[in-house]
């Protein structure tokens, strides 16, 4: 493997990483909330990621997904293997990995793939040079259907400038080191550290920063390889990356993180009719940005199409039929999470603690009957701040879901560093911990295994799958994790599809 492709890092792989706001169901909740019709995430689609690293979020939505067709493109041949060992472990035939660089895909015939309903890209685009930039925008005006939705996360201005003195200083101290990429950056990585502790005013000035680069460990030098080391890394400029996709043929929807489409929750109370008042989607975005002070941006876009705005009734409608899951998920906005614990929200979220809740359950309650405007709000609040995800109307067959989330269970006693499994009623991953995974392989070969039966061949899971390295006074932590998943874990993943 080469060390760069077009000034990007090639000779260290991508963290296998799974976001939300890649899922279809996600998308098209966040777009329902702000009365767009967006492709049915029930029914089948076509989905496409650019730059999927090692793939492994496709996995996990191909796995959910089965009635849906999933295709991902990196560049890095060994993350497309990375991709491909998931396809031929789990037998995910409706997930296609294809070996391309972004270059290549603007020079091929206009017809080399299907037209896809969503297409996203988490951690590429501020990454890749500005002629790589414009080759996924031809992909997105080529391949994007009329009415398909496309996600772009991106680091941004103003939040990102402090970042950019100390990525240069990282890149200069890298350079300096040989090995490969993760070398260079633990090199780096030690550099910065004492400047830092030995007084530096930079980091006097920007205290956080220090703390991430002293909460860094050996897990996370990939990370930083990727993140800091690559040559054409640059924070946008909001105005300019909308823009940009307007001339694609897309127009500016909102943002994933659906905190952030909610003016009284992310913007000063006295900013937010000038705000309101900017016409252009560029500007206003622009200005959104900086009294926010962001510094990532999940942007949502859809290709120009017929019947995109729903009317209030089509609105209404669509916002009756949204259901929302309970789950803990380590995705969430914090403002949003300090918003609902507010005690209004209790009764929601007494609710989702039971599992499912529908907006039109939550409609009848006293408190929404009497401001029905106020739920569509609180339920982008409540996902938002990772208490809960949408569930599809029509859950599609879970035994793909199981099939792979069994392997990755295996993968993760043998070591692997995954996080999250394939709940099919929902279309998206959940979180799950190392002991939540042994209980759902124990449970595998021994359904009706329950307490301290459960616990045992929990650990007798452990065992057999290679994870002998976890030491003996992590017992009882081990077991005080599974106490509660009978009683708790277990029914919720049974509801999603995570588990038979």
């Amino acid at each position: 493997m080469s060390n760069t492709i077009d000034g990007y890092v090639g000779d260290v792989s991508y963290a296998p990483r799974y976001h939300r706001a890649c899922a279809p169901s996600w998308l098209h909740f966040v777009a329902t909330a702000l009365a767009r019709r967006a492709p049915d995430p029930s029914q089948p689609y076509r989905w496409c990621e650019l730059g999927c690293g090692p793939a492994y979020g496709a996995a996990v939505l191909a796995a959910a997904n089965p009635h849906a067709v999933f295709h991902a493109i990196d560049a890095n041949a060994d993350h497309v293997r990375a991709g491909q060992a998931w396809v031929e472990r789990a037998d995910l035939r409706n997930l296609t990995l294809e070996r391309a660089t972004f270059a290549e895909l603007a020079a091929r015939a206009h017809d080399h793939v299907a037209p896809f309903d969503y297409i996203v890209l988490t951690g590429v685009y501020a990454w890749v040079s500005p002629a790589n930039q414009a080759a996924v925008r031809d992909f997105v005006n080529r391949y994007l259907k009329p009415g398909g939705i496309v996600h772009v996360a991106y680091p941004c201005m103003p939040g990102m400038a402090a970042m950019m003195p100390l990525r240069n200083l990282f890149r200069d101290y890298a350079a300096s080191a040989r090995g490969d990429a993760s070398a260079r950056a633990a090199h780096a990585l030690v550099q910065l550290r004492a400047l830092g502790h030995g007084g530096a005013a930079f980091f006097d000035a920007h205290p956080a920063l220090l703390q991430g680069l002293d909460a860094a460990d050996a897990q996370h030098l990939g990370d930083f390889a990727h993140d800091y080391l690559a040559q054409h890394w640059q924070p946008q400029h909001v105005g300019d990356v909308v823009r940009a996709f307007q001339e694609a043929g897309c127009h500016w929807v909102g943002s994933a993180q659906p905190a952030e489409n909610i003016d009284a929750v992310c913007l000063p109370a006295a900013a937010v009719s000038q705000v309101q008042a900017i016409e252009q989607a560029d500007l206003r975005e622009s200005a959104r940005a900086f009294c926010m002070n962001q510094a990532l941006r999940n942007d949502i876009y859809q290709r120009t199409g017929p019947d995109q705005h729903l009317t209030p009734a089509a609105h209404r409608g669509a916002l009756l039929a949204q259901r929302l899951f309970g789950v803990s998920t380590t995705s969430a906005h914090d403002r949003a999470r300090r918003i609902v614990e507010d005690p209004v929200y209790g009764v929601l979220r007494a609710r989702l603690a039971q599992g499912a809740l529908s907006f039109a359950q939550a409609a009848q309650h006293a408190h929404y009957a009497s401001q029905p405007g106020a739920l569509n709000p609180a339920f982008q609040l409540l996902a938002g701040a990772g208490m809960a995800l949408p569930v599809l109307t029509q859950p599609p067959d879970p035994l793909p879901a199981q099939a792979f989330n069994r392997a990755v269970a295996q993968a993760v006693l043998q070591g692997a560093l995954l996080d999250t499994l394939a709940a099919p009623a929902l279309g998206a991953g959940v979180a799950a911990t190392l002991p939540q995974m042994a209980a759902l392989l124990a449970l595998h070969d021994r359904p009706h295994a329950s307490g301290d039966a459960l616990i045992d061949h929990a650990w007798t899971m452990v065992r057999r799958h290679g994870a002998k390295e976890l030491p003996a006074r992590h017992g009882q932590a081990f077991a005080n994790a599974l106490a509660d998943v009978h009683s708790h874990v277990l029914p919720a993943w049974r509801q999603m599809g995570v588990l038979a």
